[in-house]
């Protein structure tokens, strides 16, 4: 266990983690950077994680800035940031990039702090407790012909890193096992069909694949699950980074999820070896120097260069935000809605009041056999023999309320067989099933079912009997 969390490690694993945090978040800073009064600020509307009404006594909750110092202190995330990414003052650009996102995030619960922001905070945090910065940086390139070696980084930082992707792939499994409609694909679907979480054409074309939902969705809580058992053994480590890689570009192309998926890529080069390195890139003996001297000459003036460049980045972000911090930055006032208007608003018809009930029903399905958990029904849907039961199965979209439903079977010779009950607003799923046993009963021929909610029509489903 000592060795496990003390040995020694090359840096060059790590550089390329710090590389990568660097890369994905200062892409995330500037996409939010010409937003940033309106996000952040005291002239725009932020929304903290820990509001004051909600909070009281809260001990760190971050008060928002004016605009001018809002934007000077999103414009030095943007340099500590990039300043990560070539690795020039690495440890100071962590601890700077760390507590600014950190105090930013706080300010806007609604879109900047996240699962990948809380991710992105704790690899920033432990990279700084490496040596990261001593291989492919600026802080190597400095230090070239003053030392004979670069030390080392203990292997704790790293560690817990990867005790971290293991953290977040086990919740992650033991949320979904949780949830009664992910095993069957239902949440999947609804989240690919969702315009924040799903869209795009291999997403949409997803979403009507019952049978690859099901399969993805299971899939999806195995690897959660056999990631953080198998990573650890030396012959499947690298296949399950590589299953790693792939399920992470999946959820890029077919979800919405931020960042969260470069985040997660990122994270896992904690995981990669020297020799990994080694086999792809060729042996680091040439980046590390090779003579001796002293160094303290050569940090007091990157410490001196970092902070002028810093300070001229700053003075340039604010002088050229597209917003500008003149007249045209007074604070945003709401105008109250009139009486009439809010009226209008809270009294917006139902799809009940409506008589749009098949608005509540998402899909309606037949099958001569239904799932253990009454939420898919399988099987042939057209074509059923004798003996069979055919099975109905609705799907509802919540929320709904309580609904009368009524199932009816109309047979070749226009007798009706009805199966009506109440509802409840909580259920998800309407089933139903006739057994075509008895000739007398249930003759060959054409069958329709038709479904009613409270009266009305919602869906009319056809199949054949035969003997």
């Amino acid at each position: 266990m000592k060795a496990f969390f003390f040995a020694p490690k090359s840096p060059r694993p790590l550089a390329l983690l710090r590389i990568a945090t660097g890369m994905v978040f200062l892409y995330d800073a500037v996409v939010r950077w010409p937003f940033a009064v309106e996000l952040y600020s005291t002239d725009g509307l932020p929304m903290p994680v820990f509001p004051s009404e909600l909070f009281p006594g809260t001990h760190f909750a971050p008060l928002p800035l004016s605009a001018f110092w809002t934007v000077a202190l999103h414009s030095l995330l943007v340099f500590a940031l990039v300043s990560v990414t070539i690795g020039w003052r690495t440890r100071t650009s962590l601890w700077v990039a760390f507590a600014i996102s950190l105090w930013l995030g706080l300010l806007d619960q609604a879109g900047t702090f996240k699962k990948y922001s809380v991710i992105g905070l704790h690899l920033m945090l432990l990279l700084s407790f490496t040596r990261c910065g001593g291989a492919w940086s600026v802080d190597a390139l400095l230090i070239r012909g003053h030392r004979q070696f670069t030390r080392l980084s203990f292997a704790w930082p790293r560690r817990l890193i990867q005790v971290l992707v293991i953290a977040v792939y086990l919740g992650g499994a033991m949320t979904k096992i949780r949830l009664p409609d992910f095993a069957n694909g239902d949440l999947l679907m609804f989240s690919l069909l969702d315009d924040q979480w799903g869209g795009g054409y291999l997403g949409h074309w997803l979403s009507t694949r019952p049978n690859l939902l099901i399969l993805a969705s299971i899939g999806t809580v195995l690897f959660e699950i056999a990631f953080p058992l198998l990573i650890w053994n030396p012959h499947l480590r690298r296949p399950m980074l590589v299953l790693a890689v792939a399920f992470h570009l999946m959820l890029a192309t077919t979800m919405h999820l931020g960042i969260f998926s470069f985040v997660m890529l990122a994270a896992l080069l904690a995981f990669v070896e020297e020799r990994d390195v080694n086999r792809l890139i060729g042996n680091g003996k040439s980046a590390f120097p090779k003579h001796a001297g002293s160094v303290g000459r050569t940090s007091a003036l990157s410490a001196v260069s970092w902070a002028l460049a810093a300070g001229l980045l700053i003075s340039a972000g604010v002088a050229l935000h597209n917003d500008g911090m003149g007249t045209q930055h007074s604070r945003t006032v709401f105008e109250p809605i009139d009486e009439e208007t809010s009226v209008d608003i809270l009294a917006s018809l139902t799809p009940a009041q409506e008589g749009r009930y098949d608005d509540y029903f998402h899909r309606v399905e037949l099958g001569n056999r239904l799932s253990s958990d009454g939420t898919r029904a399988l099987g042939s849907a057209s074509r059923f023999q004798r003996g069979m039961t055919v099975h109905a199965c609705a799907r509802l979209i919540q929320n709904h309320p309580p609904l009368q439903i009524e199932w009816t079977l109309i047979r070749p010779d226009g007798e009706k067989v009805q199966f009506a009950y109440q509802l409840a607003a909580s259920v998800s799923h309407a089933t139903v099933g006739f057994a075509l046993t008895e000739r007398d009963q249930t003759p060959a021929g054409e069958y329709r079912l038709i479904l009613r909610a409270d009266g009305y029509d919602v869906a009319t489903r056809g199949f054949i009997l035969r003997e």
